[in-house]
């Protein structure tokens, strides 16, 4: 709590600035399968094949080799936010979110492109329209993220971008595609394994109350006088001038 002064030392006004700390979110919030995370692979040279229940997907621009045809990813997790214990309140800060998978076979950079439109984890090749566009309509015409060379081992992203554009419009929240930049291909494990994909958000919830009437005028020390006998409270500032705390 900080107090305005008057001259006078009396205090003419009030306020204090509460913050929450800092909380961490994790998605999936529990260990092993989560219903909440859903992700499937298209692939070209499999156009009527669903991968729903596979443990990995696949993200190459060359798959066969030699084939030239594309295998992409989709990913989301749903119920990221609302009032609910483990959720991302609506109005909370977003600090930032990284996202985690593990690479069974690493390669080319991945582009990860926000959907636009809902998408099935039943979704096949043919059923999406030839896969995914990144068009500005099916998905943003421009990634949110890329993962340039990929390794084995664990992958981590900012996703700061995406995760604050769905808090904005969290029914547009269709999750990624990750689409393939190069023919190296690159395997990832997924929600049906023991290590899933994982989301984890950062955020700050903070209230305050402000100085009422939240009105600041600069006065000289000699024009302070007057502004008390108007029934202004004054606060010295760091040059040595008069500040107004608001009419009282």
């Amino acid at each position: 709590v900080s107090d305005v002064a008057a001259d006078d030392g009396s205090v003419s006004d009030r306020f204090s600035i509460e913050k929450q700390p800092t909380v961490t979110a994790s998605f999936p919030r529990t260990v092993g399968r989560f219903i909440g995370t859903v992700d499937t692979s298209l692939q070209e040279s499999a156009a009527s094949t669903s991968f729903v229940a596979a443990t990995s997907f696949k993200v190459d621009g060359d798959n066969p080799n030699g084939t030239q045809q594309a295998a992409q990813g989709l990913l989301r997790f749903r119920n990221l936010f609302g009032p609910q214990r483990g959720r991302i309140p609506l109005r909370a800060t977003i600090v930032s979110a990284t996202l985690q998978c593990e690479v069974t076979n690493g390669g080319s950079s991945i582009a990860l492109h926000r959907m636009l439109v809902p998408w099935s984890a039943r979704a096949t090749w043919v059923s999406r329209g030839d896969g995914i566009q990144a068009d500005g309509r099916e998905a943003a015409a421009f990634a949110d993220a890329a993962t340039g060379v990929v390794r084995v081992g664990t992958l981590t992203l900012d996703v700061s971008a995406s995760v604050r554009q769905w808090q904005a419009r969290p029914r547009r929240n269709y999750g990624w595609a990750l689409l393939p930049t190069g023919p190296d291909g690159v395997d990832i494990l997924s929600a049906q394994s023991d290590t899933p994909p994982r989301l984890t958000v950062t955020y700050t919830t903070a209230t305050s109350r402000a100085v009422s009437p939240a009105m600041f005028g600069i006065l000289d020390a000699a024009s302070s006088q007057a502004s008390q006998r108007r029934g202004r409270g004054v606060l010295l500032d760091h040059g040595g001038r008069w500040a107004a705390a608001g009419n009282h």
